[in-house]
């Protein structure tokens, strides 16, 4: 049988999230560890999460080893794409760099907890949903 193979975005919203350990922590490593699927990052992805993890709400609370981590994870375990869409609907700005990676890299899955970017449900070809509800079509297939 042939598994389908998957393209992603993960919003900065899931890696930050994943920081703090719990429920968030076992779906992303359930994702990054599956071998059908290609995470997609770009510079803006990559600066987004350097930045949010340094803000204090972050660094008081996780090991700047746990966040140096995840974040070889993010630099080495993904693709990295330089962005040629230009992309200006999204209610939040800061985000629409996540809707041109998601069509530059004709990704099938936008995953986030962004309600901004749920709310859209899809851009062009990517359907935007949670990662639990990623994890479950994984697990169906």
């Amino acid at each position: 049988m042939h598994e389908k193979k998957y393209k992603i975005v993960i919003d900065n919203t899931v890696w930050i999230s994943s920081l703090f350990g719990g429920v968030c922590h076992r779906l992303l490593s359930e994702v990054i560890d599956y071998k059908n699927v290609t995470i997609f990052v770009c510079t803006d992805l990559i600066d987004e999460f350097l930045i949010s993890s340094s803000y204090p709400r972050v660094s008081e609370k996780v090991s700047q080893k746990n966040i140096k981590s995840l974040f070889l994870i993010l630099k080495n375990r993904t693709k990295h794409l330089k962005l040629s869409s230009v992309v200006k609907i999204n209610r939040d700005l800061k985000d629409d760099y996540l809707l041109a990676l998601s069509k530059d890299s004709y990704s099938d899955y936008l995953l986030t907890y962004d309600y901004d970017l749920l709310d859209m449900e899809k851009y062009k070809k990517t359907k935007i949903i949670e990662i639990k509800d990623f994890i479950k079509i994984l697990r169906t297939e």
